[in-house]
């Protein structure tokens, strides 16, 4: 629905402003760009699928802020597209307080018509306009003037609080002030407004110090100087390295048309100068800043692709005609420059094509009723959707989740897994996630803490979770950070590949390469495996998850020899029908007794995870069979092994 309403939107400004054959360029081309396509189709539960209607809203609000100057329009009207860019504003701060980036764009816009524009009742008329606009985007952000983040503060541009007010009430006032200086000349109006932008500014440090450090988490937000967003591949430059050249990527999600964007905004910018018009003063403005921001990170090539293919519709359908009637080409000439130019665009295509290829054939499959062939990132996604809607019917529930899915209370405990996975925990499992897609941008500690817990054995293991309060953990392989590279007895080498049981070699992993390091490897005491999610297809020892609960364990008590070894075991068998044993191993002491902490209940466990009616305790002694109750895990209870020489103290 946002995907369509963008386009519509798109071919509504492009009608409005260009013509009916730029509307129809654009909109044709808006569908087909993977950049857009990506964001908007069925499923995308993302804020950036909101972007390219902030960034239409913002062309369609300044263009009749600008417009208000008009004399031919009286009456009521002048002030009618105050509450329309207010409307605007808020609305685009509360889907991402990154849109901050139109706003400053328009804003710039605006300044330079109303620094530099002839002055007079036309200035003044805009200048209230924009006032009125910020003010009354001001009041509907205020109520979140009071938020306070751990990490951020209260005054951080780039979360939702008391920056955004702030900075929306200044610009109330610097457009007030040139509202009143409408009739001056140019070097006044700067002046006053300058002035006036510098008092408020240095009154606002002294009044809120936490101001001063807004530039710099700008810069390294948007310089990914930040370790998180370094992971992030949406923070990555458009035309960052790949094997296949630089500029595939922006091929891909672009058309090789990206190219020539320099070139069309130098193009637009000498038609504008010639003959000023307040829409394409609004579209030079967005396209300039935005281009060069999605060229920074990919992450806003969906809010660019709508100024981009508004330029090439205006490129198309209005600028190169004019230029061929110009040079008084004949019909047949401009019939072939026409086509050739429309070969072009189409050739331009081909890269994005391929990028949606894969889409293509999934929708034939689908129409000829075959099995689904996914691509690695989805049947991911497919298999953790599955393990959270198996948590939300099998975990126990927490408290402080809203009807909205607003966390409200503390909850009894968390679940911990790669940021990436954080989504998908809290809105299908509905259960609190340490770590989410927001990453350490709700606070670095607990980032910290996920890269320890991985890279970790038990007992530390144990204490992480103790200390974050998680009582379940998402464990997998893949090469992202800081899954992709772990030493031999880590959380990923014993809990994922080797099922947790004891071993004398574990497997390792550094600088691309798998190896198996012998060792004495115990077996984990507290965490049981529950679920399993399936094989990947591309490795079928792997599956692509593994869940493991957090617990107290419970404690086998016997006798036997002074020294002598004693070996739990105990057979498991997965929902896909895999079979595997938990086995460990511990020395009886010196007065003859051993305990041996076991993770997993033979009676009254709720899991995915089927255990066999009993462990298998052998010692010198002999072989016993040994029932735990699920109470006996979870409460860390001691349970006897039975036998001659049973442990007759033991509670």
């Amino acid at each position: 629905v946002l995907g369509l309403l963008s386009i519509l939107g798109t071919f509504g400004f492009a009608a409005w402003r260009m013509g009916g054959g730029a509307a129809l360029t654009a909109a044709a081309l808006l569908a087909l760009l993977p950049a857009h396509a990506s964001y908007s189709r069925l499923g995308m539960l993302d804020h950036h699928a909101a972007e390219p209607l902030v960034t239409l809203g913002f062309l369609f609000a300044a263009t009749l802020l600008v417009e208000s100057a008009d004399r031919r329009r009286g009456g009521p009207f002048r002030f009618l597209p105050a509450p329309g860019l207010a409307i605007v504003i808020a609305a685009s701060l509360l889907i991402w307080p990154g849109s901050l980036l139109q706003l400053a764009l328009v804003d710039a816009g605006l300044a330079l018509l109303l620094w530099l524009g002839p002055p007079g009742d036309g200035c003044r008329r805009r200048a209230t306009n924009a006032a009125l606009a910020h003010a009354l985007a001001a009041g509907l952000l205020l109520p979140f003037a009071g938020r306070s983040y751990a990490h951020w503060g209260s005054f951080a541009p780039v979360v939702l609080g008391g920056f955004q007010p702030w900075l929306l009430a200044c610009g109330a006032g610097v457009h007030a002030v040139l509202a009143w200086r409408a009739h001056d000349g140019p070097g006044r109006r700067i002046a006053a407004s300058l002035l006036l932008g510098a008092l408020l500014l240095l009154a606002s440090m002294l009044a809120w110090p936490e101001l001063a450090g807004a530039p710099a988490e700008i810069w390294s937000w948007l310089a990914r100087d930040e370790a998180f967003q370094s992971q992030v591949s949406e923070s990555l430059p458009l035309f960052s390295a790949d094997p296949r050249g630089r500029t595939q990527l922006a091929a891909r999600l672009l058309s090789t048309a990206v190219l020539v964007f320099p070139v069309l905004l130098v193009l637009h910018a000498v038609a504008l100068r010639r003959r000023f018009d307040a829409g394409h003063g609004a579209l030079s403005a967005l396209a300039f800043g935005l281009g060069i921001a999605a060229i920074a990170q990919r992450r806003f090539a969906n809010a660019f692709s709508i100024p981009f293919v508004l330029l090439l519709g205006w490129f198309v359908a209005v600028w190169l005609p004019e230029a061929l009637r110009a040079r008084r080409l004949g019909r047949a000439a401009r019939v072939g420059v026409g086509c050739a130019i429309g070969l072009l665009v189409l050739s331009a295509l081909v890269p994005c094509l391929d990028a949606l290829a894969p889409a293509l054939d999934r929708r034939a499959q689908q129409q000829a009723g075959e099995p689904l062939r996914l691509a690695v990132d989805q049947w991911r996604r497919h298999e953790l959707h599955r393990m959270a809607e198996w948590m939300a019917e099998h975990t126990p529930e927490t408290s402080g989740y809203a009807p909205t899915g607003a966390v409200v209370a503390r909850p009894e405990y968390g679940v911990l897994g790669h940021w990436s996975n954080g989504h998908i925990v809290v809105g299908v499992a509905r259960r609190p996630a340490v770590v989410t897609n927001f990453g350490d941008d709700l606070g670095p500690e607990n980032m910290a803490a996920m890269a320890r817990y991985f890279q970790s054995a038990e007992p530390e293991a144990s204490r992480i979770l103790a200390a974050l309060g998680a009582r379940y953990v998402i464990l997998e392989f893949r090469r992202q950070v800081p899954l992709h590279e772990f030493p031999a007895g880590s959380m990923i080498s014993r809990a994922f590949f080797a099922d947790g049981a004891s071993a004398t070699t574990a497997v390792a992993r550094s600088r691309g390469e798998e190896r198996h390091e012998p060792g004495r490897f115990p077996a984990l005491a507290r965490h049981r495996l529950v679920y399993e999610a399936a094989a990947k297809p591309w490795a079928p020892d792997q599956p692509f998850f593994k869940l493991y609960e957090h617990v107290a364990g419970a404690t086998l008590s016997g006798r036997a020899p002074a020294g002598s070894p004693v070996r739990a075991s105990l057979g498991l068998e997965t929902a896909g029908g895999r079979r595997f044993r938990w086995e460990a191993e511990v020395d009886a002491g010196p007065d003859g007794r051993y305990r041996l902490r076991v993770p997993y209940a033979t009676q009254g466990a709720s899991t995915a995870v089927r255990a066999d009616p009993a462990y298998r305790v052998r010692s010198a002694l002999g072989e016993r069979g040994v029932v735990v109750n699920e109470a006996d895990v979870q409460q860390g209870r001691t349970v006897v092994v039975p036998g001659p020489l049973a442990d007759e103290t033991a509670s």
